[in-house]
């Protein structure tokens, strides 16, 4: 019995280790495994640009080029003005964008979609007289826009009663701004992102009466031209009412008196009135006292003859005349006298030089110099040459003569 007893005690602790090593063992504190960890999401990020109120003219517009920062680094848009960025991470991102002075800023580390307002960017037309720079009014102008791939015509106005107009509501990007019928691709310039205002100037072309003043010839060549500020010259218009009148003080005749070159004998005036069909001339005093009439809007040459010189020579023993002898002509250009050409007396003892003498300073060998004026017609120079004088006789003829003697040159006079 007692051997009995014990083989059943063996076969349950066997059936027991049985059932332990094919049975969980909850009891005894096993751990469950751990479930994998679940994988992080990415992060994305979408910036949508548009206008406040752009120019209902405005096709497509062009986002291109608008620079902004994520992260501090720098991209810049497409033409789409979509920024799309995907990061794979749930860290903290930064967008910025800098317009108009005006920073927008985005920060997240989940997902966003944000739209960005942009200010719309004015320019300002100034219609101006060429070369004169002064403002033109009732311009029309036109304003196009370059969308990256043709030119449009979003604008035409006119500038107000001083030359200006404004241009609102307009995006970055190219632009023309022209006068009415006169485009050109070329000239061109771009609103950038910075710029909220921009100035464009557009240049009208003004009518020019010019008159210009000169030597036909003179010891310098043909066409000199003349300094009016050495002469008395004035442009008068006729009135019946009020006769002739000095057009100077009479801006309601003209739009702009240049007399910036008069130094060269230039006088323009822009957009002379030729509406009224007054009478224009120019009247030239000192020696000359003529009168030249002007047509407006056209070139009026003016010339005048230059100054003539006679300088005579002489012998101090008797005032004979000196012939022969050689004269150089020096003019001063205004720091050093300069030769102009050497003359020889003629059998009068005479240097003449016939209207090409321009006014200026001069003189004649190392003799005192001179001024040739607006006065002159004539200027006339005398120089007595100092002389000895002794008879030689001529061996063997029986003839006698008289030598003077001048600068070591003789002269024999039978």
């Amino acid at each position: 019995m007692k051997k009995y007893m014990k083989l059943k005690i063996v076969s349950i602790f066997l059936l027991a280790i049985l059932l332990l090593s094919i049975t969980p063992n909850v009891f005894g504190g096993d751990k469950e495994k751990k479930p994998k960890k679940t994988k992080k999401k990415d992060t994305s990020m979408e910036i949508v640009l548009s206008y406040d109120t752009p120019d209902i003219d405005f096709g497509t517009i062009d986002y291109s080029g608008i620079e902004y920062f994520v992260d501090g680094v720098p991209y810049v848009t497409d033409a789409s003005g979509i920024i799309q960025h995907s990061f794979n991470d749930e860290e903290e991102h930064i967008f910025t964008l800098l317009w108009h002075g005006i920073l927008s800023e985005f920060i997240f580390s989940e997902s966003i979609s944000e739209g960005v307002v942009l200010e719309n960017k004015v320019i300002e037309i100034n219609s101006l007289w060429a070369e004169v720079l002064t403002h033109v009014p009732d311009i029309n102008v036109e304003v196009w826009y370059y969308d990256g791939t043709t030119w449009s015509l979003i604008e035409t106005t006119t500038t107000d009663s001083i030359g200006v107009a404004t241009i609102s509501g307009l995006v970055m990007g190219e632009f023309i701004v022209c006068e009415v019928g006169s485009f050109d691709a070329l000239n061109n310039f771009t609103l950038d992102q910075l710029t909220q205002l921009y100035t464009a100037e557009v240049l009208i072309d003004a009518v020019k009466t010019i008159i210009d003043v000169d030597h036909l010839n003179t010891i310098f060549g043909t066409d000199y031209s003349i300094d009016l500020t050495d002469i008395d010259w004035v442009i008068e218009f006729y009135t019946v009412a009020a006769g002739w009148r000095d057009i100077a003080n009479l801006g309601v005749l003209y739009l702009y008196y240049d007399l910036s070159d008069i130094a060269n004998g230039n006088i323009v005036i822009y957009n002379l009135n030729d509406e009224e069909s007054y009478p224009y001339k120019i009247i030239i005093g000192n020696a000359w006292n003529i009168e030249v009439d002007i047509i407006p809007n056209t070139i009026t040459e003016v010339d005048l003859p230059a100054k003539s010189l006679e300088a005579e020579f002489l012998w101090s023993g008797d005032n004979a005349p000196v012939v022969g002898m050689e004269i150089e002509l020096f003019w001063n250009n205004g720091t050093d006298f300069v030769s102009m050409g050497i003359y020889v007396t003629d059998v009068d003892g005479k240097v003449i030089i016939t209207e090409m003498i321009p006014i200026g300073t001069y003189k004649l060998n190392d003799y005192a110099a001179f001024d040739i004026t607006a006065m002159d017609i004539i200027h006339i120079e005398q120089h007595i040459i100092e002389s000895t004088k002794e008879t030689v006789s001529v061996l063997g003829k029986g003839k006698f003569y008289c030598r003077y003697i001048w600068e070591n040159i003789s002269v024999f006079f039978f």
